[in-house]
């Protein structure tokens, strides 16, 4: 859903296969390794990791900045937070941050704070299964003149 400036205000997005991708991606890397599935996704881990910084890097500048440098960028998503499993991606995982990582470029200001430290709101874990899962899902109704406090699918 966009707004009057064609900004993004809401969107809904099912990652219906990403377990079967993700797994997929393991595989392949082990095999490409000649190693193990933890060596695989060791050297996933990594090349996420280095993904992500280098984002930062380039578009998390003054006021944006989320780490001190690189390295500490790095030792964080490696070593302070897990990869995640697929259903994760709004957790405090690697994963998440790279699902946000292709997001900063647009907006820096808003994006950079989700592939931080603190996950900026998104990538937190901060609510229960069934907080989740019973939460507000939209901000706004789908449906043109629907508005509903009720139902947690059509917002408003």
């Amino acid at each position: 859903m966009w707004d009057a400036d064609g900004r993004i205000m809401q969107y809904d997005a099912t990652f219906r296969w990403f377990g079967f991708l993700l797994d997929t991606l393991v595989e392949a890397l082990a095999t490409s390794v000649n190693g193990t599935a933890s060596q695989a996704t060791a050297a996933l881990t990594q090349r996420l990791a280095t993904t992500v910084c280098d984002t930062h890097d380039q578009y998390c500048t003054g006021e944006n900045q989320q780490y001190d440098n690189s390295t500490a960028c790095y030792n964080f998503l490696t070593t302070a937070i897990p990869l995640g499993k697929d259903y994760e991606l709004g957790r405090d995982t690697l994963l998440c941050r790279e699902v946000h990582e292709h997001m900063v470029q647009y907006d820096p200001a808003l994006h950079c704070p989700h592939i931080g430290p603190t996950g900026g709101d998104y990538c937190v874990n901060d609510q229960t299964y069934a907080q989740k899962v019973l939460q507000k899902y939209f901000n706004e109704s789908w449906i043109v003149g629907v508005q509903s406090t009720e139902d947690k699918w059509l917002g408003n």
